[in-house]
């Protein structure tokens, strides 16, 4: 029989247990002892212990070298106070630093354990053994469930052992650590195993279709509330070790201008990846689908049915594509996957979900003498809509007559549930729900109180969301931090909406809470763009709704915050796409108020992104055209910031004394209007042109002259700019260790800033610096780091500038055909972007070649 290959350092496992459970311990040992001889684990606990160890040492050193944990659940673990304190903490640290994976092994029952804190989830947010959440004791042969949890860290094992040694193969070490990926909370009454109409287990049958090899694209198709979501999530739970921080989970809920790089953005900062979001969508499809195929990954878009058509074909299309396991949770059907459809639940699974809700109910009682099938039916055997109707006979004073009043309503099951729900509620209760609808994915207490209209009365909040939470029509996050209402519950309340005579005051405060938010967040600081990105989705919806409502002002003023190209939060974060997109609809606005200064200033911000993606061309005939517009209209100001743009392309393009001449005009008008933040700028670009002039005082002059004045206005963006000159200008002057300063000193203010543009840049400098020295392999593993951001934000003229820096090195490392490679690279895209520096490459490129 053919043996599976070994690791020579298989996976350590850890077993946290308490001592009253000893004997269930040594049951599985014996199964973990199979594992360990075949070579796929070791594992340790403390009955391990060799006497003379210190045991509490031993057992921590243990807890932080192991590579999977296993929490032996039971009354008497969970009842441990060193368990509690020490064990399950530490495996909780390292979870959320993604070290290594916990597991819980379901002994013996004990009410309440999904719920028990893990770090900042709870333990049932983890994924379980034995299968099915079935706890052991229950099993008719437990040694059938040992060899069961035996199978699934088998599993685990291999998986991440796959994961540690396919490391050297995934995208670059830039990359952050992945973001949390927050899955739905499983259902209050734990998961009911689901079957098709042929009798198989739906949950099984996702896990067999979603395994790592098969990278499948898979649609779970069915009508709202019907459990897609929940079936998509617990098999995300019980596929996580096998995608050990390779999961994806993305959810269009709420979200009308939801596109392709949304899921693209969303799916690769989940995997680590922020410096993607510059790209252009074409380049970030190839970029995003490189990385996911790169080790093995899962990808869920939740909730595609509300995403435009459009965009539907688009994102299915990219998915279909891409070599990983996805899901897709729609109401219809989608072409491109894979169907698994979900149906209403069979009698036998609402059956078995009514006897859990009710054994939840304040008043059990109020269900006796009741048809548990009438009250099935009525709901369609809806699972969502059962949780409804078991919430209104809990609270009715006459239950028999919530069933006889829901058979009298209009509309479906889910529309005359949801209806009677709603009409159970007070006025405040209605105001919250309506409110809460307009949130995207979900709403901070302090911004609903306002947008209902209680003002910062949050205790009246409160008050309301006591009542619709108790009919499960809201819910919350971990911690109850912030307050949601998904899938179908929100489409029913947004449709309520537009027939309250509140809803557009509800849509004014809406407009007004973000907008304000945005002021208050208008700073130029890492604290400021976290809290802007924190919340972008409910303002940039604000800005949304503004237009719609035809409040073009709240419109420009979030653009003018949010979209500014060089300080907005979207241009420094590298949500370029959404800059661009933010910016022409600002402009949209003032165009429809006439006012034809913001017009053109908003389309020169969209060309000043433009031109970080060099697309020279359209930049200069925007610039152009504002320039025009601001001149007739003696706009001054904003006739400086085009002159500005205009000879920062200038300069790009070799033009250097109109690039000159382009900048002293605007600097003249800046200094006549006092506008000390444009005077900064400019002074800025005039250093950088004096400094490739070789004017070497003069530059370090008008640096100097920029530093003092961003340093005045608290410019961090500024300041990190102009010590990134600087560093340069130390670097020519053989100042080798303060240019290294410099460097390093621009780098941590960009880094704080998220500047990912920036750090590329000053990565390439401290990589020159380096091969200056002598230090290849330094400045090899600089350059390289560099040229992967680059790459992906696809700044054209930093790329040709590091493949020309590369080339010079392969040539001193004696690799000739590589540098002739990384030369003609370079050329090639200098040329196309009418770059002087073409004839610096061209001149090199013929050397090396006369040489060969």
């Amino acid at each position: 029989m053919p043996v599976a290959p070994q690791s020579a350092n298989p996976p350590e496992v850890f077993v946290s247990y308490s001592h009253l459970d000893k004997d269930d311990k040594e049951e599985l040992v014996k199964h973990l002892n199979i594992l360990k001889n075949n070579g796929v684990i070791a594992h340790w606990h403390d009955g391990l212990l060799i006497p003379g160890q210190t045991w509490n040492e031993e057992i921590v050193k243990r807890l932080n070298s192991s590579s999977i944990i296993l929490l032996l659940v039971s009354p008497n673990s969970l009842n441990s106070e060193y368990i509690n304190n020490v064990e399950l903490k530490r495996a909780a640290e390292r979870h959320k630093a993604k070290e290594v994976i916990v597991i819980p092994v379901l002994l013996s029952h004990v009410h309440g354990w999904q719920d028990v804190r893990f770090g900042d989830i709870r333990l049932g947010d983890l994924h379980v053994l034995p299968d099915e959440a079935k706890f052991i004791e229950d099993w008719d042969k437990p040694n059938k469930a040992f060899a069961n949890v035996a199978a699934g860290i088998e599993k685990a094992a291999k998986a991440r052992f796959s994961q540690h040694h396919s490391k050297a193969a995934t995208p670059d070490d830039t990359a952050k650590a992945p973001a949390p990926v927050l899955l739905p909370r499983p259902p209050i009454v734990g998961f009911i195993p689901r079957r098709d109409t042929e009798g198989h287990n739906i949950l099984e049958r996702l896990k067999e279709e979603l395994a790592p090899e098969k990278k499948q694209l898979i649609a779970l198709c069915g009508a709202g509330g019907v459990g897609k979501t929940t079936l998509a999530a617990e098999a995300v739970r019980a596929l996580s070790n096998l995608f050990v921080n390779r999961l994806a989970w993305v959810s269009a809920d709420g979200r009308p201008e939801f596109n392709l790089s949304t899921l693209l953005d969303e799916s690769s900062a989940q995997l680590g990846h922020t410096e993607l979001r510059p790209l252009p969508v074409e380049q970030k499809g190839e970029q995003v689908r490189a990385l996911v195929g790169a080790a093995p990954t899962l990808i869920v878009l939740d909730n595609f049915e509300t995403v435009a058509e459009a965009e539907q074909t688009r994102c299915a299309e990219w998915l279909s594509h891409t070599p990983c396991s996805a899901v897709i949770t729609s109401r219809d059907d989608v072409e491109q996957a894979r169907p698994v459809n979900i149906f209403a639940m069979s009698l036998p699974e609402a059956r078995i979900l009514v006897e859990l809700l009710i054994a939840q109910a304040r008043r059990p009682q109020a269900f006796k003498g009741l048809d548990h099938d009438n009250i099935i039916n009525t709901a369609d055997r809806n699972p969502l809509v059962l949780q409804w109707i078991i919430k209104q006979v809990d609270k009715a004073k006459q239950p028999q007559t919530v069933l006889q009043e829901l058979a009298q309503g209009e509309g479906d099951a889910a529309q005359r549930v949801f209806g009677r729900s709603f009409e159970l509620l007070t006025e405040d209760s209605r105001a919250a729900l309506l409110a809460l609808s307009l949130f995207a994915p979900s709403a901070s207490r302090p911004a609903l109180a306002e947008v209902a209209g209680f003002g910062d009365d949050l205790k009246r909040l409160d008050a309301a969301l006591a009542q619709s939470t108790e009919l499960w029509l809201t819910g919350a996050t971990e911690g109850n931090e912030r307050l949601t209402i998904e899938g179908l519950t929100r489409e029913l309340a947004k449709a309520r909406l537009p027939k309250d005579e509140r809803a557009a005051e509800f849509r004014q405060r809406f407009v007004a809470y973000f907008v304000n938010y945005a002021k208050a967040h208008a700073q130029k600081t890492p604290r400021d763009f976290e809290a802007l990105e924190a919340e972008k989705d409910n303002v940039l919806g604000a800005m949304d709704v503004a237009f719609e409502m035809e409040d073009w002002e709240s419109v420009q003023r979030i653009a003018n915050i949010l979209a500014n190209p060089v300080e907005g939060m979207l241009g420094v974060r590298g949500y370029w796409d959404e800059a661009i997109k933010r910016n022409e609809q600002a402009r949209d606005a003032a165009r429809e108020i006439n006012w034809e200064d913001n017009k053109a200033l908003y389309s020169l911000r969209a060309a000043i992104t433009r031109q970080y993606r060099g697309e020279y061309d359209a930049a200069r005939i925007a610039y152009e055209e504002a320039l025009a517009i601001f001149r007739k209209l003696n706009y001054e100001s904003n006739v400086a910031v085009a002159l500005h743009q205009l000879g920062w392309l200038a300069q790009a393009q070799g033009e250097i004394e109109e690039a000159r001449r382009l900048y002293k005009e605007s600097l003249e008008i800046a200094k006549k209007l006092g506008d000390q933040s444009g005077i900064a700028s400019t002074l800025h670009q005039l250093g950088w042109l004096a400094q490739d002039q070789g004017e070497i005082e003069e530059a370090r002059r008008l640096y100097y002259e920029s530093l003092e004045i961003n340093k005045k206005l608290g410019d961090q963006s500024g300041i990190a700019s102009t010590l990134h000159e600087l560093g340069r200008l130390a670097q020519a002057q053989g100042e080798i260790e303060e240019a290294r300063r410099l460097y390093n000193e621009s780098m941590e203010i960009k880094k704080k800033l998220g500047n990912q543009s920036g750090i590329a840049i000053t990565l390439h400098a401290l990589a020159n610096v380096e091969s200056d020295q002598g230090e290849l392999v330094k400045a090899r593993r600089l350059y390289e780091e560099s040229l992967k951001i680059t790459k992906r934000l696809g700044d054209k003229g930093n790329l040709a500038l590091i493949f020309y820096n590369m080339g010079l090195l392969a040539e001193r490392e004696g690799n000739r055909t590589e540098a002739t490679r990384l030369l003609r690279d370079s050329l090639f895209i200098f040329e196309k972007l009418k770059s002087p520096k073409a004839e610096m490459v061209r001149g090199e490129l013929e050397r090396l070649e006369k040489e060969s």
